[in-house]
């Protein structure tokens, strides 16, 4: 069991973490009757934060090198919404209304990242 090994056992189940949190962001929005356009951006805005997470959780023991990686992506982030540009190239809207439950999934999915990466490093060894 190499790199590969360890890599897989911990991105397929993560994948599958963030997918059912977007998803799961997508259809409250869309049960809301939110805008297409405010759906994809609140599952855009889970899975930015959980890739977020995931990327951090990968990058520990942070280094400067690591730092500084997770604060690029964490700024490219940040860009998204403040800028125009930026905002109208994606299609970016954001879910009026839904903002804090698109929030408290995310939260949810950082809480089952985070158990599954606790249990996941205590049968590795």
């Amino acid at each position: 069991p190499g790199f590969t090994h360890r890599v897989l056992r911990f991105a397929i189940p993560a994948g599958a973490i963030v997918a059912a949190a977007a998803f799961s962001a997508f259809f409250l929005a869309r049960q809301a009757g939110l805008p297409l356009s405010q759906q994809r951006t609140a599952a855009t805005i889970v899975t930015l934060i959980l890739s977020l997470f995931v990327l951090t959780l990968l990058a520990l023991p942070l280094t400067w090198r690591r730092t500084l990686l997770v604060g690029a992506a964490l700024a490219g982030f940040a860009l998204l919404f403040p800028v125009a540009v930026i905002r109208g190239f994606y299609g970016l809207q954001l879910p009026h209304g839904q903002l804090p439950a698109t929030f408290l999934i995310a939260a949810a999915g950082i809480l089952v990242l985070a158990v599954f990466w606790v249990v996941s490093r205590r049968r590795l060894g």
